[in-house]
């Protein structure tokens, strides 16, 4: 899949971006600038091209792998293995095209900005604990596991799917359970001792 370029790497971090500059351009309308509203109706339609490019590339990726299935499928495989080696080559084909699709709509890599030295389950099992002790107050836990997909990249995962996160939080192992609780336990110490009092 083509990748998209320059602000609108992602249309997630495009809109974050317009609306940070819609705060901007409120306070520029007091201080009796030019209309501004013009170049920034000017971005937006920017972004939704982008979009759309990317929804393009999209479909006629997907009509030429349709193609393919197409023009196998009135063909005989010569093996019970040579199907089985379609079969596995588009699975991954279409691995990598969702995932470079998930990486366009919740943004890149490089856009993660809470890096945690923790394992998923680890964070999961913490959360829980400050949910069911109302530390933190939600209705619901879909839009806190969408913000940890897109946001949050641990040691060993840079890209964090919802359906993983959403998965994994009510599993907390054994060992995942003792390491919380050693992390706890050394929080617990430095806010008894460590930290200054300012």
């Amino acid at each position: 899949m083509a990748k998209p370029t320059g602000t609108t790497a992602a249309l997630a971090d495009g809109v974050e971006r317009l609306l940070s500059l819609l705060d901007s351009l409120d306070e520029a309308r007091s201080m009796r600038e030019t209309d501004p509203w013009l170049s920034f109706n000017a971005q937006v339609q920017a972004l939704l091209e982008d979009l759309d490019g990317q929804q393009q590339r999209c479909r006629q990726q997907l009509m030429a792998r349709a193609a393919l299935h197409d023009m196998v499928g009135q063909a005989a495989f010569p093996s019970v293995g040579a199907a089985g080696m379609y079969h596995e080559d588009q699975r991954q084909w279409y691995r990598h095209f969702l995932g470079d699709l998930q990486q366009y709509i919740s943004g890149g890599v490089e856009g993660r900005c809470l890096r945690v030295s923790i394992t998923v389950v680890e964070v999961l099992f913490l959360l829980r604990l400050f949910v069911e002790e109302g530390v933190i107050e939600v209705r619901q836990l879909k839009p806190v596991f969408k913000t940890l997909s897109r946001y949050m990249a641990t040691p060993h995962q840079e890209r964090l799917s919802y359906e993983s996160i959403r998965k994994k939080y009510s599993i907390a192992p054994g060992e995942a359970r003792v390491k919380v609780r050693r992390l706890l336990e050394r929080l617990l110490n430095r806010a008894k001792g460590d930290l200054p009092n300012h």
